[in-house]
């Protein structure tokens, strides 16, 4: 072992020794739920309308947080998208499998009844259900409803 790593590893064991208990302290109290921020863009009123029923459900604000935080994410994907999801088709796979993978082994599933539903005929009022092609205008309506269901979640 090297002089310098020696010297690493000493300085490291004595800084633990001064301040090691009030590291763990600090780690212990850390409350994960505080530090979450989902900023949300409240809809336009055509869209509040359209995910009323989402609106309507009782969500415990954890769920809400992170199924807000999805769409949100989702929204942007779609809006600064470099070309990958150029058809609904494509919209519809990724929004499955970064679905499942963000929500996969979690207990969310059939815990809101037709939440998934509801969310469906969201996405469906925005692009239709059939596979063409994204415009501007197609795209732009689809980042507003995802932006919709985002807030729609938290109220």
């Amino acid at each position: 072992m090297s002089k310098m790593t020696r010297l690493i590893i000493a300085g490291l064991l004595v800084a633990f020794a001064f301040f090691g208990d009030s590291i763990i302290e600090n780690l212990r109290n850390i409350d994960e739920k505080e530090n979450v921020v989902v900023n949300v863009v409240e809809p336009t009123e055509v869209w509040k309308q359209k995910v009323k029923n989402i609106v309507n459900l009782d969500m415990e604000s954890a769920d809400s947080m992170r199924i807000s935080n999805f769409f949100s994410q989702c929204a942007d994907v779609v809006q600064n998208d470099p070309g990958f999801i150029t058809n609904t088709e494509i919209f519809r796979e990724f929004n499955i499998v970064a679905g499942g993978l963000n929500f996969g082994g979690t207990e969310l599933k059939n815990k809101y009844p037709n939440l998934g539903e509801l969310i469906d005929e969201a996405i469906v009022s925005a692009i239709g259900l059939d596979n063409v092609n994204f415009t501007q205008q197609s795209r732009a309506e689809l980042v507003q409803c995802l932006r919709a269901i985002a807030w729609a979640v938290h109220q």
